[in-house]
Parts: C-alpha cells; sequence; structure tokens
C-alpha cells in the first residue's frame, strides 16, 4: 500500500476511534447520571433535609459520603451507623447495576427483605446487620451468581433459613445470628464457606454433616438443635440424614452386585485424595497457629478471593469476623469507656487495615486504620489468666484512669480466646526508639531539656497512678518502651494496669532490664519496685545505653551496677550520653538527676523514695520543671534553643536544619530494632 492510499485507511480509523471514544464517554455519563438519580431516590426518603448523609448536587456523585465509584459507575454503598431510619425505598439501589457491595448495617431500617437488590447482578456483599428488618427471606434462586459476603445477623427475620443459600458457591461468610429463623439447617455443602453463624434462632434439628467443622458457638441459643459439634445428642428419629442420591443411583440397585470393580477403584483412589487433602489441611492450620496475627486485627485464615480488591468486596478490608470466635464475637461487644459511643464498632475494628507496632511478652500492638480514616493502637493480650469477672473489674479501673501522661485506654473486648485493648495511637513512637534508634550521621540527638521533659512527665503519670492507691495500681511494667510520645514530645505512660491479668511469674518475668531485685525472690510487683524501674530508666536517658538483657547464665552486667562502678572510680563524667557532653551549663542537672536515679534503683526496697517524692525532686532540677501545659513546652523549647546555640557551630547548624527527634531505626543490631523490644503499646 502507498503512503497516498494509507492516509485515507489512517484517517478513517482516527476517525471512528474518537467517535467510539466519544461515544463511551457519553454512554458513561448517561449511566453515573442514572445511578446518581437513584442515589437521590435513596437520599430523598432517608435524608430529605440533607444533614445526614451530605449528598448535595453541588459535589460529584463518587465524592458523596458512603458511596464508591469505579470507571464512572456506583459500585460500593457503605453507610454503616447512619442513622437510617424505615424501609429501603424501591427503585433506589435496585437500579444500581453495577453494585459490588451494600454496607447498611448499625442502622434503624425496618420492612421485609430488601428483594429488590436481587436486580444487583454483580454483588458481592450484603450487610445488613443490626436493624429491625422482619419477616421471612425470600426464595435467593437466581439472585448474586458472586455473592461472598451475605450478613443479615441481629434483625426479625423469620421463617425458615432458605435452601438456595446454598446456590452461593462463593459464599465466604453467613451470619444470621440472633433472628427468628426456625425449623432445621439446610444441609448447605458450601466449599469456600469459612465465616457461618446461626447462633440465637429457634432452629431445631440436627446440625448437618457439611456444617460441624464450624464451632459450637455458632449455634448457641437454639435449644432444640442437636448433634455435634452441641453437647445435646440427637435421638435415632433425628439423625442426620444420609446425603442426597445421586442421579446415577437406581433405588434397586443394592439387589445385585453391590461393588463393580470401578467402583471399587474408585473408592481406593477417593480415599487417597481425602488423605492427601486432609494432610494439607492439618499442615496449614498447623502453620496458621504458628504464624499467629501477621499485620491484621483479623486473624489468618480467610479466603484469598476475598482479598481480591477488584471485586470490590474488600476495597477497605474484610468486613467479618473471626470464626474462631464466631459464637461470642456480637454477644461481647467492643465496650467503650468514658460513657461515650464512638463511631466505629467491634466489626469496622475487626476489618480495619492493621500495621504491627510491635510484639512483647503482654501481646502485639497493632496500628489499626479505620475506613474513616480515624487511627487506633489495638492490643492483643496474651497469656492472660483471669475470668470474664476479673478482667473486667481490672480494666473498668484501668478506663477510669485520666491523666495527661498516661495513654488513654478507649475500649476493651473479652472473650474466651480474644482479649484486645483500643488506645488513643501516638505517633511519635516510644522513647525506646528515639534513644536507641539509629546513631548515624543523619540522626537528631535527643537534647537534654526534652530528656528532662520526658522524664518529668513520665514521673507524673507513675505517680498519679500510684496515687489511686494499692498494689491493683502499680505498673509493673515501666521501661522505655512503654514511654509513647505525642506530636510535642510529652511523655505518656503505656500498659499501666495490665500485670494484674497476668500471673504473677508472666508478670515478673516481663522486665529482664528493669526489674527490682527483690522480684525474683517474691515474683509479685509493687509500687516500690516501680520505683526501682523508674530509676533505671533514669539512668537510660542519662546514659544512653539500653539496660542490658541478661542472659540465662547471669553473664553480663545491668544498667544500675554499671552506673555505680563508673561513679564508684570517680569516673562520673564518663557515665553520660556522649551527645549531651556538647551542651555547657548543664553538668549540674546531669548530676542532681543521676542522683536521684540512684536512691530508685537502691537494693534496699525500703531506702527507696516515694514517686510522690521522686516526683518534687525532679521538678527541682531544672526550671521549668514545676511548669506544666503549654507554658512548659514553650519554655522548654526556648531554653533547648539556647543550648543548641551553645553548641559547636557544626553542632548547631545540623540540629536547627532538624527540629524533629523522629528516628529510623537501624538494623545493625538486636537492641537498635524497635521491634526487638517489647511491645509499644
Amino acid at each position: 500500500m502507498t503512503g497516498g492510499q494509507a492516509w485515507p485507511t489512517v484517517a478513517i480509523t482516527t476517525f471512528v476511534a474518537l467517535f467510539l471514544c466519544s461515544l463511551s464517554v457519553r454512554v458513561a455519563g448517561q449511566n453515573l447520571a442514572a445511578d446518581t438519580q437513584a442515589l437521590i431516590t435513596f437520599r430523598n426518603v432517608f435524608d430529605p433535609r440533607g444533614t445526614k448523609l451530605n449528598w448535595t448536587n453541588t459535589t460529584s456523585t463518587c465524592s458523596w459520603n458512603g458511596v464508591v465509584c469505579s470507571n464512572d459507575r456506583v459500585t460500593q454503598i457503605r453507610l454503616p451507623g447512619e442513622g437510617l431510619r424505615g424501609p429501603v425505598p424501591t427503585n433506589s439501589l435496585s437500579l444500581l447495576s453495577e453494585l459490588r457491595v451494600v454496607s447498611l448495617r448499625n442502622n434503624m431500617l425496618t420492612g421485609p427483605f430488601p428483594g429488590e437488590l436481587g436486580n444487583c447482578n454483580h454483588l458481592h456483599a450484603l450487610y445488613l446487620g443490626y436493624n429491625d428488618f422482619y419477616g421471612p427471606v425470600p426464595n435467593l434462586t437466581g439472585f448474586w451468581p458472586r455473592l461472598t459476603h451475605l450478613s443479615l445477623q441481629y434483625n426479625r427475620f423469620n421463617g425458615t433459613i432458605p435452601s438456595s443459600i446454598g446456590l452461593f458457591s462463593h459464599l465466604y461468610m453467613l451470619n444470621l445470628r440472633n433472628n427468628s429463623f426456625s425449623g432445621p439447617i439446610p444441609p448447605f455443602n458450601l466449599v469456600n464457606l469459612t465465616l457461618f453463624d446461626v447462633a440465637d434462632n429457634n432452629l431445631s434439628g440436627p446440625i448437618p454433616a457439611t456444617l460441624t467443622k464450624f464451632g459450637f458457638g455458632a449455634y448457641l441459643g437454639n435449644p432444640n438443635l442437636c448433634g455435634f459439634p452441641l453437647d445435646t445428642v440427637c435421638s435415632s428419629s433425628l439423625a442426620p440424614s444420609p446425603g442426597p442420591i445421586s442421579s446415577s443411583q437406581e433405588p434397586g440397585a443394592s439387589n445385585g452386585k453391590l461393588l463393580t470393580e470401578g467402583a471399587i477403584i474408585a473408592i481406593i483412589v477417593g480415599g487417597v485424595v481425602l488423605l492427601i487433602l486432609f494432610s494439607i489441611m492439618l499442615f496449614i492450620c498447623f502453620w496458621r497457629i504458628c504464624r499467629g496475627w501477621n499485620g491484621s486485627l483479623v486473624p489468618e485464615g480467610r479466603d484469598s478471593k476475598a482479598r481480591d480488591k477488584g471485586k470490590g468486596v474488600e476495597e477497605h478490608g474484610p468486613e467479618d469476623y473471626s470464626s474462631s470466635v464466631a459464637g461470642e464475637l456480637e454477644r461481647n461487644k467492643l465496650m467503650f469507656f468514658e460513657g461515650k459511643q464512638y463511631s466505629f464498632d467491634l466489626e469496622d475494628l475487626l476489618r480495619a487495615s492493621a500495621e504491627v507496632l510491635g510484639k512483647g511478652s503482654a501481646g502485639t500492638a497493632y496500628k489499626a486504620v479505620l475506613e474513616d480514616g480515624t487511627i487506633l493502637a489495638v492490643k492483643r493480650l496474651k497469656d492472660v489468666t483471669t475470668g470474664r469477672k476479673e478482667f473486667e473489674t481490672q480494666i473498668q479501673l484501668v478506663g477510669r484512669l485520666q491523666h495527661r501522661n498516661l495513654v488513654p485506654l478507649r475500649a476493651f473486648y473479652f472473650s474466651k480466646d480474644e482479649k484486645l485493648l483500643v488506645y488513643d495511637y501516638m505517633p511519635m513512637g516510644s522513647l525506646s526508639v528515639l534513644l536507641h534508634g539509629n546513631r548515624g550521621s543523619t540522626r537528631t540527638p535527643l537534647d537534654w531539656v526534652s530528656r528532662v521533659r520526658i522524664a518529668l512527665g513520665a514521673a507524673r503519670g507513675l505517680a498519679y497512678l500510684h496515687s489511686q492507691g494499692g498494689s491493683r495500681f502499680a505498673h509493673g511494667n515501666i521501661k522505655s518502651s512503654n514511654i509513647l510520645l505525642t506530636k510535642d514530645f510529652d511523655a505518656c505512660i503505656s500498659d499501666f494496669g495490665l500485670a494484674q491479668l497476668l500471673t504473677s511469674t508472666a508478670a515478673a518475668s516481663r522486665i529482664v532490664g528493669y526489674r527490682a531485685p527483690e522480684i525474683t525472690e517474691t515474683r509479685k510487683v509493687t509500687q516500690i519496685s516501680d520505683v526501682y524501674s523508674f530509676g533505671v530508666l533514669l539512668l537510660e536517658l542519662l546514659t544512653g545505653k539500653a539496660p542490658s538483657q541478661v542472659s540465662l547464665n547471669d553473664e553480663g552486667i545491668d544498667l544500675p551496677r554499671w552506673v555505680q562502678s563508673v561513679v564508684r572510680e570517680e569516673w562520673t563524667a564518663e557515665v553520660f550520653d556522649l551527645e549531651l557532653m556538647r551542651y555547657q551549663n548543664i553538668e549540674e542537672e546531669m548530676v542532681a538527676m543521676l542522683q536521684i536515679a540512684m536512691q530508685c534503683v537502691d537494693a534496699v526496697p525500703d531506702r527507696r523514695p516515694k514517686m510522690s517524692d521522686v516526683l518534687h525532686l525532679l521538678e527541682d532540677v531544672h526550671p521549668f520543671s514545676s511548669d506544666t501545659g503549654d507554658e512548659a513546652s514553650r519554655r522548654s523549647e526556648s531554653v533547648s534553643e539556647d543550648q543548641r546555640s551553645k553548641g559547636s557551630d557544626k553542632d548547631k547548624d545540623s540540629q536547627e536544619n532538624t527540629p524533629s527527634h523522629a528516628q529510623t531505626p537501624s538494623q545493625d543490631s538486636p537492641s537498635q530494632n524497635p521491634f526487638e523490644h517489647p511491645a509499644t503499646y
């Protein structure tokens, strides 16, 4: 083809491409306009004044609260806890033909099951829990061929559980808890079903053999149910019926030859396959148990298909609950303090994206980011031996403690298998990382004024804790990784009140390096042993050294012993952190704090001062020490800048240009890795 002949072809091709592109844009715009009109119908019923949803015509539909779009089509509606009241209007959500996820839980919706949603053929997840829907669930045959999550818990649905649910071959989670369903449980044979709960209904008869893999908690509250995993034994008349007869079986076939040669071979092959599958499942279960939680607030074990963001189900994390505690999660709700009801609940917490902050002797701490952007710190406790009543009593005491130098406990959750504590998230991390992070050229040293400020904050928090009275208010785990910092570098104590939930042996063994000598014999933590640990913390601030992790054969020297040996040889200046030696006119203050620390780490408990006395002594160390609040902060910054100006010109330039103390942990040694330290929360 010559160049002259090619040009018309290129022109025609370009014209067709531009025409199709403009046509697709026009169609997409029309589709979004239709979706918008459907949502306006929904809004006009539930929010005619526009005070709840904030769906206004002046903003793009895809930016509306709870609306998620893909390719200019509405694919997700997530409106949990928005105070929606009344029945779901017709010709609204059912007209969203590309809808993948509908979450309307925790509202006040009423009326029968919204069967019109059956028109949403692409639906993957439907969450209607915690509303007031009533009546039977209709036959769902032909609905939602790709459905993975169906959550109808805590409504007033009645009648039998539709057997048509068994047609949802991709179903991963089915939650029907706390309704009024009656009759037998259909023998669902859903290979992907991982989370299942029908507790607190009026179901009767034997539990199908295909559903016995779920814990007994999934069936509690149904007095007429029987069979494994419940303790109630079914009578012979209620014994589970055999599986359905296949179409190849004839009623009279048993009168002839019982098994052909092919059947025998099939049985043998099937047995081998089942044995292999069982071995694989056993290995996976063992591996997951050993691995534990890994970067998620929901225990491991969810189906990989449910993570497929392209399907829209897990765009914000799974909206489900752990099957290991399925029988208790809803009954044991997240309990909040201060009489407040926050905008998140247990399900929000469990499906939040999570990042491991640290693993310690008390448990694993996670940074949890909720769908609305709220950031929390969640501690998953381990080795808790107390029962529910004792646990709740202690945690209620902890929750009532309010002080600017204590990390606020916002909520807790207790079940047989899981104990969770929810705290405010502290973005600056811990003192441990700040002191022992990367000591390279890019590091901004922690100046003297900041160290005094942190010591005072920790002292105020611990003195307040002790002032509440009794051994119940001994911390038991004072260490630098439990001193967290606000964005203004105010010190806040975390992990208080947890020692009382552990066995005395476990609690005493948690604080190697900070542990008072008497704990080795008594195995009990006390307020006076807290003073010893606080003294070690002061030495850590003064020396810049981490307390030695003494090995099992007792080799090595702990920090108080090392300081005593140096001071005894009159090498006092050798004790202090070299990073502090650049500042002038602070030697007297450092020596004063060193003397306070040495009183705290006295080997004889009766010779140690009370924490309130330690606080008064520290307040005399520095001019701003008796101040609190913003005034102290301003003075601290002023004095700090003055000290920096007296250092070397090289140090001055580097420090003025790097005001932040946040550190990047070094990987050179275990002691410099923040995740090698005990949990941050």
